[in-house]
């Protein structure tokens, strides 16, 4: 018996298989109407494997449901409603990378960024959301600067970059720059306060920040209360009035540059000293050349008084041995 044709006739199946896939994606793509060609495929098992963590096997999952492109984005949308945690984490991470995301896209990934159970999936559709619908993701980025969970606020800071411009949004991102915890939330919402006003250049929104500042309520319940907190608070609200160009509480903010238990509310205190300091700052700043934990920031500091031509800080860049940085600093 020949058994060769029986092959070649399988093979041919196969092909004629693959084929029909293909041109059922191409048409689900292009809109066109030709039910003779459609084919179902299952993506249950692909869906699932993306709780495996096993990378080989959620890996080439997340792949083929990505390759699949709008053609899956119905049955990624059903099973965010179905699916547990780790899933729903993965399918959004994959309708996040969609080139042209739609409106039904849209709402589900805000409706995930709303109302997950679950905050790191919270956290993940307020970045996804942000990324796939822009600027009209703005109500839900801004309802989750208020989410009890900080991962999800701190998620929610970082996407109101270009964004955040009116007054509630402002507002709110004021009182996360002053009382926010953890501490890197806060001086995360100071970086983004900062980038809103372009660089200093939108005076508008630099002094509705100062005027937020100045006016901003008690700490909030989220803040753990008592002395060091609302000591703390002060020295946040002195940086960032010190970010926008206001050096009317410096004070506080040279009190900043001593040791205690942020190294971080350091950096921030000299790099703000380095840009309005004066004379009577040169001496405080020098001392901290003494410190290794800043030492860098210090000489930093000193080399913008000198720049700017403050009295004594010269003198102190040149004499100073000991590390510096080869370029001017970021801001931190």
């Amino acid at each position: 018996m020949d058994f060769q044709p029986l092959r070649s006739k399988a093979v041919r199946k196969r092909r004629s298989a693959v084929l029909a896939i293909g041109v059922s994606l191409f048409l689900a793509r292009e809109g066109a109407s030709a039910a003779e060609y459609e084919v179902c495929v299952d993506v249950t098992p692909d869906i699932r494997a993306l709780a495996s963590d096993d990378l080989f096997e959620s890996g080439p999952a997340e792949d083929r449901l990505t390759a699949l492109g709008s053609a899956a984005w119905p049955a990624l949308l059903r099973a965010l409603e179905r699916e547990g945690p780790v899933v729903r984490d993965g399918i959004i991470g994959i309708l996040a990378s969609a080139p042209e995301p739609g409106e039904l896209v849209q709402k589900g990934v805000a409706r995930v960024a709303r109302s997950d159970p679950e905050p790191e999936v919270r956290a993940t559709a307020v970045a996804a959301l942000r990324k796939v619908a822009g600027k009209d993701s703005h109500d839900v980025v801004v309802a989750a600067l208020e989410d009890p969970v900080a991962t999800v606020r701190r998620k929610a800071i970082t996407a109101c970059k270009d964004l955040c411009t009116d007054d509630v949004a402002l507002a709110r991102l004021v009182n996360l720059a002053l009382d926010d915890e953890p501490l890197s939330n806060a001086l995360q919402a100071k970086r983004v306060l900062w980038g809103l006003t372009e660089d200093g250049r939108n005076r508008d929104i630099v002094e509705r920040i100062r005027s937020a500042t100045i006016a901003a309520p008690a700490a909030s319940a989220r803040s753990s209360g008592g002395a060091a907190t609302e000591q703390q608070r002060a020295l946040l609200a002195a940086l960032l009035l010190a970010e926008i160009g206001d050096g009317s509480r410096l004070d506080d903010v040279a009190r900043a540059t001593r040791p205690g238990p942020s190294g971080a509310i350091r950096v921030h205190a000299l790099h703000a000293l380095g840009r309005l300091g004066g004379e009577d700052r040169v001496a405080l700043v020098a001392g901290a050349l003494q410190d290794p934990e800043v030492a860098v920031y210090a000489h930093d500091a000193l080399r913008r008084m000198s720049e700017r031509g403050v009295a004594g800080a010269r003198e102190a860049v040149v004499s100073y041995t000991g590390p510096r940085a080869p370029q001017p600093l970021p801001r931190p």
